[in-house]
C-alpha cells in the first residue's frame, strides 16, 4: 500500500495543456480559503505533482509559491499547472 495521498476524484476532469490565468487564480483561491483547510495537489503539465499540506500559499493572478517541507520553496505559474485537486481527508492526516 502506498503512502502517496490519493485524489478525491479518481480522475482529473477537464484536463487541458495548462490553466488560464483566471481559472488558476479562482481555483487556487478556492483551495486555499477552504474552511476547514483540506490539503490539495497541484498537477504540473510536465507530470510533477506538488502536495500542498498547509494553506500558506502566496499567489497573484498568474503565479504562486509554497514552502514545502520536502521540496523547499516551490514557485509555479498558470502556464505550468494542468490541474489542482483536493486530497482525501483520510490520506491528508
Amino acid at each position: 500500500m502506498s503512502n502517496e495521498p490519493t485524489l478525491m476524484n479518481d480522475e482529473i476532469h477537464d484536463i487541458v495543456d495548462f490553466m488560464s490565468e483566471e481559472h488558476f487564480k479562482e481555483r487556487l483561491r478556492e483551495l486555499v480559503r477552504r474552511q476547514p483547510f483540506i490539503p490539495f495537489a497541484v498537477h504540473f503539465v510536465d507530470g510533477r505533482r506538488l502536495v500542498v499540506e498547509r494553506p500558506w500559499v502566496v499567489f497573484s493572478s498568474s503565479q504562486g509559491g509554497y514552502l514545502s517541507d520536502t521540496e523547499g520553496i516551490v514557485d509555479f505559474s498558470c502556464g505550468e499547472v494542468q490541474a489542482m485537486e483536493f486530497l482525501t481527508a483520510e490520506t491528508a492526516s
